[in-house]
């Protein structure tokens, strides 16, 4: 019921955005922001699947981290979105591929550990991308914060796969 809340919580803040004024649409930290925006909610929904279905505990626990964790950067980002002047526009949330949230037991949690792998690649190279090119000082600033804990949650999603292969 928690993680059902705060997601709302998390969608409701990202609508919220979505109605602020928006400054250029088109400038690359505007869509490094909309970017990281879209992927982070992504990355809780798979999350919230990783936690409901995991079989092993430490997958499991891997899978709250996750959720906690991209909830967190998400209110950060809602935040600078705003003093951004960045309009993020409403977007579904993407389910988790059908071939993940079918599986069951091991097998879910290896398709569950490879696709972590892959979004925190994406997300790593999103990141790198714009704490080395970005023009709004703060944007780019923000970004470069969060490279630390991203490499870290790919260091832990590498460790637990090698051990669930």
């Amino acid at each position: 019921m928690r993680c059902v809340r705060a997601s709302a919580v998390v969608a409701a803040c990202l609508l919220t955005v979505a109605v602020a004024a928006s400054a250029t649409a088109s400038s690359p930290d505007a869509i490094f922001v909309t970017k990281a925006a879209e992927a982070g909610a992504r990355t809780v929904e798979i999350a919230k699947v990783g936690a409901a279905k995991a079989a092993a505990t430490g997958v499991k626990a891997f899978a709250q981290q996750m959720a906690l964790d991209h909830r967190a950067l998400a209110s950060e980002l809602l935040s600078l979105a705003r003093s951004a002047g960045v309009r993020l526009p409403p977007a579904p949330l993407a389910p988790v591929p059908q071939d993940v949230a079918a599986r069951v037991g091991p097998a879910f949690d290896q398709a569950f550990l490879a696709l972590m792998l892959k979004e925190h690649d994406a997300l790593i190279s999103l990141f790198e991308g714009e704490s080395r090119d970005g023009r709004d000082a703060d944007v780019k600033e923000w970004a470069a914060k969060q490279l630390p804990a991203l490499r870290e949650h790919l260091v832990k999603a590498r460790a637990l796969a090698s051990r669930h292969s």
